[in-house]
């Protein structure tokens, strides 16, 4: 829901719902009433709910107390009313209304929604069709499926390992990034179908992008109404059990395929991208399907946000002092830690993001290194946001200025002490390349590198597939002269192109790094070590600079 700043005395005087407010009553016993407004759900008693539906713009709070009866006043009614309008529930002329139909949705802190459609009977139509795998007996056999695609991923390993650590072909990578699309609507899908089996209806089905990685979502929030806990754990669940299960089908089908087939190796690629995928989704830290079913297990629809604020206030008056903070889950003495990891994983997850990719950016020229320098800048944004949030919530409990400074002080020392003196690898990823039996160190050409290579540096070579590496040698700068080469495409990304596909490139020769069996791709120059502060500059600021 929105919030607004304090609201004009005319609004309490004849208070109108804004629009898009619809009130749902109870959908079965022991559920509660629920507000909504475009695709957010708020859930109300039953006496705010009648308020909110006798909110026409007509009466006044006097008024209002009468229709309601006795347990109502009209203070009491411009108190909940100030309420509902902290909460966007009100219609304010001084405030632009958002579109109730908007398709484009920023959902903070990196979360930004672009709805595509608005599934209607279609949806109900396959809802249908599958009820038959709803019961019991119909998901023993999806986690059969399931379970049988991972032994067959495990036992044994080899053919796993080659398919992650080699390069696929083109088509077989083009099908992998296929199948993913699909596999990732459906499991959205999935969460549709279980909420219209459970008596709810979805409202968006569209794209987003998910602390910068690219994902389809399904707009589930209508599963508040459901009466029972249970029910919108299952909703919460159904899509990790959709991705699992076409995570099995394919790591079966891998089976029967023999393992240079280059169709067993995006079977295998596609299986573990699932598996994975559907891991990710049940950790409870950020807001996938893990923790709206832990939310929706324990019947608070605000956990995660309370919880931060928890561990926010436990944070600040460990390090400020102050008044001490009345807690929002004083039930769960797990509540504080839970937040603190909730503070920490965004962050975690864009660095484990970027350190998946870093180097392919890195490959990709300027293009890469702007969307690194992006990425990189707005992290420190979001320390520097935290470290400014932390310090008013101490200021607002009766922290003294003196104490938050020291603490500021003494974290800034020990920052600037870790950028001085923490010694970090510097690397320029690469690719390899041989030319008249001589090998090459080759960057795509325009790459703006922070330094070049002198003679004798390392460079390190793999052979490198979609999510494994493995060594293939090492090599020494033998010229600090570079020239242009054409370079094949796989010199820089994991897949086997057409021969004829080449990319310029500049290259320094190196010195011959002796025959391999399997000839290597890629090439990581190693520069030597650097002082924290100088590699984060050298790595996300300097190429975009220079």
């Amino acid at each position: 829901m929105d919030r607004s700043q304090r609201p004009d005395p005319a609004v309490l005087e004849r208070p109108r719902r804004a629009e898009g407010v619809e009130v749902s009553p109870p959908s079965g016993d022991g559920a509660p009433w629920v507000v909504s407004r475009d695709g957010s759900y708020l859930r109300v008693g039953a006496d705010l709910a009648r308020l909110i539906e006798r909110l026409d713009g007509r009466s006044g709070p006097g008024e209002l107390a009468e229709q309601l009866g006795p347990r109502w006043s009209a203070e009491t009614v411009r108190a909940a009313v100030g309420k509902l309008h902290t909460a966007g529930l009100i219609a304010d002329g001084a405030r632009r209304s958002r579109p109730a139909g908007r398709r484009v949705k920023f959902v903070p802190p990196l979360t930004l929604q672009l709805t595509l459609v608005r599934p209607g009977r279609g949806l109900a139509a396959v809802a249908r069709a599958t009820r038959a795998l709803a019961g019991r007996p119909g998901l023993a056999v999806l986690l059969a499926v399931a379970a049988a695609g991972l032994l067959a991923l495990l036992a044994p390993p080899a053919g796993t390992v080659a398919a992650l650590s080699n390069p696929l072909p083109w088509q077989a990578y083009l099908a992998v990034l296929v199948a993913g699309a699909v596999a990732t609507t459906l499991h959205e899908v999935g969460h549709g179908i279980a909420l219209l089996h459970q008596g709810g209806r979805p409202s968006r089905l569209g794209v987003m992008l998910f602390y910068l990685v690219p994902a389809m979502f399904c707009d589930v929030s209508d599963a508040w109404r459901l009466p029972r806990p249970r029910q919108r754990v299952v909703v919460a669940l159904a899509g990790v059990l959709v991705q699992a299960v076409l995570g099995g089908v394919a790591a079966l089908a891998a089976t029967v395929l023999p393992l240079s087939d280059a169709l067993h190796a995006g079977l295998v690629v596609f299986a573990i991208l699932s598996y994975g995928a559907g891991v990710l989704n049940l950790l409870p830290f950020v807001k996938l399907d893990g923790y709206i079913a832990l939310m929706s297990h324990l019947d608070h629809p605000n956990l995660r946000a309370d919880a931060v604020a928890d561990a926010r206030d436990a944070a600040s008056q460990a390090l400020f002092g102050g008044r001490r903070r009345e807690r929002r889950l004083p039930d769960w003495s797990w509540a504080v830690p839970y937040g603190l990891a909730c503070l920490a994983f965004p962050v975690l997850l864009v660095l484990v993001v970027l350190g998946a990719y870093s180097d392919m950016l890195a490959r990709a020229g300027i293009v890469g290194a702007v969307l690194l320098a992006g990425v990189a800048v707005y992290l420190g944004y979001l320390a520097v946001r935290g470290a400014v949030r932390l310090a008013r919530n101490a200021r607002r409990h009766g922290a003294r200025w003196a104490r938050i400074g020291a603490v500021g002080a003494a974290a800034a020392a020990v920052a600037g002490a870790a950028l001085v003196t923490v010694p970090v690898p510097y690397t320029v990823a690469g690719g390899y390349v041989e030319d008249g039996g001589t090998g090459y160190f080759v960057v795509m050409e325009g790459t703006q590198m922070s330094e070049t290579p002198s003679v004798g540096d390392e460079v390190r070579m793999y052979q490198s597939g979609i999510l494994l590496s493995r060594p293939q040698g090492t090599g020494r700068v033998a010229g600090t002269d570079p020239h242009v080469v054409d370079a094949p495409v796989e010199a820089f990304v994991p897949l086997d192109a057409a021969e004829d596909a080449v990319l310029p490139a500049t290259a320094w020769p190196l010195d011959q790094p002796g025959t391999v069996a399997d000839p290597p791709r890629t090439a990581v120059l190693n520069l030597g070590d650097r002082p924290l502060g100088e590699w984060l500059y050298l790595t996300y600021l300097a190429p975009v600079l220079r």
